[in-house]
């Protein structure tokens, strides 16, 4: 599994994904990450109490780059005006 290498990796519904996974894909890219999320929708799923656990598993990167409202995100991500449905966006797509 070490020998696994992306050149560019892209993540969607990046908030539900855990820390520990994004960093070690993070790790395996030769060119460059493209992460695509809300910072409004749910973190990733943690059962557990402990706090330990919570740290790594509990938290998004939106957690981690202190994004919690579009004014502490502006700067740093590209905000989209629009929105659109999967299957609005398949039938685009595959015309």
């Amino acid at each position: 599994m070490e020998a696994i290498e992306f050149d560019i990796l892209i993540v969607d519904e990046v908030s539900m994904a855990p820390m520990p996974m994004l960093y070690w894909a993070a790790s395996k890219i030769k060119k460059g990450i493209t992460i695509v999320g809300d910072f409004m929708q749910l973190p990733p799923i943690c059962v557990s109490k402990d706090d330990l656990a919570f740290k790594w598993l509990g938290r998004s990167i939106f957690n981690e780059l202190k994004i919690s409202e579009i004014e502490s995100a502006e700067r740093r991500v590209q905000l989209l005006n629009e929105q659109s449905d999967f299957l609005t966006s398949r039938r685009l797509i595959c015309r």
